[in-house]
């Protein structure tokens, strides 16, 4: 299919290794240390049912009675200490997962099984108080608060928030960042290549729309990758604050650009903008494919910074389900901007000036906002 460039070579193998390493990664079993101090026969028997956790293969069962380990009591005031258990929650019987998750009183094994199953690692600590008929537990540090009527998974699910927010966040960076002369010059560059057949407008129509489509699938895929390097780093809440900072830095010079009249700093690089053309004056279904995923790689010096920081921002508040979830509707909002410009420059030469080279200057504006207002969001969130 023609000579791929260095650069691109390069990005497809930066891209594969990334999306390797998110589906060979697998983490250990997390270990589950039962401590007792009461009735030996009562405890013994609820070590045993803890023991299917480790028959189906979701866990390593540690059994620590006090009469029987001589540091077990020790072991389990450190926990206690480090996670700042109120006296009164202790119980004679305490399950600790990891050294970070504590729960005090018989918690069902069902319940530790669904909470083993979900990604708990999202938190960075969790005491679990076991009442009867509720549950109280302090989530990452903060104040107890307490579920009646709830399953343990109930309770944690009821104090995720933000939830209106994210989504909020989602929408608006989405469609925002989708707003950039990357993609709108090369699909405008594209639509009139398109164009220029007016013997073959349906197949011509069908290419436009597959080339959106593939940007969105290779965003959606880069995003995923991205998602999971950042979960297996364990060091989100750090990189939502770099990422921030970056952002703000790239505001500022847009801004700056803006005042002095300057043309985009952050655009796709040159040699990628000739590697895509190559590829897109062959007009057909393959090259098309092949020139949106370049798009897609070529384009993140303009999208890249917003993108990483609000994968990073759900990566490390979110499950993995919900986070999934935002991330499509992000890429979904992301082509929008996409979609209305083909449609607008396929109706009509005359629309098409409304994107021309004079506007881009607003853009940069718009875009300098946004960089600006969602970096400081991040940081101080």
């Amino acid at each position: 299919m023609g000579r791929i460039s260095k650069n691109f070579q390069i990005a497809l193998i930066l891209s594969f290794l990334a999306f390797t390493s998110s589906i060979i990664y697998a983490e250990g079993d997390p270990v589950v240390e039962a401590y007792g101090s009461g009735c030996y026969g009562c405890f013994h028997t609820y070590k045993d049912r803890l023991q299917r956790l480790e028959e189906i293969n979701l866990a390593q069962i540690e059994a620590k009675h006090f009469s029987k380990v001589s540091d077990a009591e020790d072991e389990l005031e450190e926990y206690r200490r480090t996670l700042n258990v109120p006296d009164d929650w202790k119980a004679k019987t305490t399950i600790v997962v990891d050294g970070k998750y504590i729960f005090e009183y018989e918690v069902p094994v069902a319940e530790l099984e669904v909470f083993l199953r979900s990604d708990y690692k999202k938190f960075d600590s969790l005491v679990v108080r076991r009442g009867l008929g509720y549950y109280e537990l302090m989530l990452d540090g903060n104040e107890p608060v307490r579920c009646d009527d709830m399953d343990l998974a109930q309770c944690i699910a009821s104090q995720r928030v933000g939830s209106t927010n994210t989504l909020s966040l989602v929408l608006v960076s989405g469609f925002l960042d989708g707003v950039n002369p990357c993609a709108f010059t090369v699909l405008i560059l594209f639509v009139g290549l398109l164009t220029s057949r007016p013997q073959k407008e349906r197949e011509s129509l069908i290419m436009g729309s597959l080339y959106i489509i593939t940007i969105f699938l290779t965003y959606m895929a880069i995003g995923l990758s991205l998602y999971r390097i950042v979960e297996i780093s364990q060091t989100a809440s750090w990189i939502v604050i770099f990422g921030g900072l970056v952002m703000v830095a790239m505001g500022l010079l847009n801004l700056y650009e803006f005042i002095q009249g300057k043309g985009f700093t952050l655009r796709m690089p040159f040699s990628g903008q000739m590697e895509v053309y190559n590829w897109m004056t062959r007009l057909t279904f393959p090259a098309t494919v092949v020139a949106g995923v370049l798009v897609a790689i070529f384009e993140f010096p303009c999208t890249g910074a917003v993108y990483f920081s609000i994968i990073s921002l759900l990566a490390s508040t979110e499950t993995f389900s919900r986070g999934y979830v935002y991330l499509l509707i992000y890429n979904v909002v992301f082509i929008l901007p996409l979609i209305i410009v083909f449609v607008l420059t396929w109706v009509g030469e005359n629309r098409i000036e409304v994107l021309g080279a004079s506007k881009h200057r607003y853009l940069k504006l718009l875009s300098s906002l946004l960089f600006i207002s969602l970096g400081l969001y991040l940081i101080f969130k």
